[in-house]
């Protein structure tokens, strides 16, 4: 009865009402007391340490995301819906890989073309917020802190209950994300 426990369980309950009150009090409570568990479930998916960290930082920020649509009594307990979320995310992933061929930057050093500076003013400054707008909510937090703000990865951890690497991961991912759409409105709008 594993389920039905987790279903009523106390601190799972204080810990989504935390999330609708202070969603990164709620947040830092869910990586408190589920990270660990979640890690391993990532690992289990992984090829190695690397690769399970980024579904890890993954799967949390999916989690972070879709928690709104939980429902306690509907689908289970907390955790379940948790790793079931993960679990998916990974499948997912792994889906694609298989669809498209992933080739590491490493071998094709130089051939990515970057949204070089000089192009980058035949953006509109409008376009950019709204493409910072519509970042996940962890990546345009923690993008807006350390170039709007002018936090370290150090300073966000601390004030996110995160670690530097993690910020520096999330940070990563939000600018490969918005490289993405300048190429995209570039190509749509030249």
């Amino acid at each position: 009865m594993a389920r039905q426990e987790e279903i009523t369980s106390p601190r799972d309950e204080r810990i989504l009402e935390l999330f609708k009150e202070n969603k990164l009090e709620g947040f830092n409570l869910i990586y408190s007391k589920y990270g660990d568990p979640l890690f391993s479930v990532c690992s289990r998916y992984s090829n190695d340490r690397e690769e399970a960290e980024d579904f890890f930082h993954d799967a949390m920020l999916k989690i972070f995301d879709k928690i709104g649509g939980f429902k306690p009594n509907s689908e289970g307990g907390l955790f379940w819906w948790m790793k079931r979320l993960t679990v998916n995310m990974i499948l997912d992933k792994r889906k694609y890989q298989r669809r498209h061929k992933i080739i590491s930057i490493d071998e094709v050093e130089g051939e990515l073309a970057e949204p070089t500076a000089e192009r980058i003013p035949d953006v509109p400054i409008a376009a950019i917020r709204e493409m910072v707008a519509s970042l996940p909510t962890y990546k345009k937090l923690v993008f807006n802190m350390f170039y709007i703000d002018d936090y370290s990865h150090k300073e966000i951890g601390e004030m996110l209950g995160i670690t530097e690497n993690t910020s520096s991961s999330i940070l990563s991912k939000a600018r490969r994300d918005l490289g993405i759409m300048i190429k995209d409105y570039l190509k749509k709008n030249t």
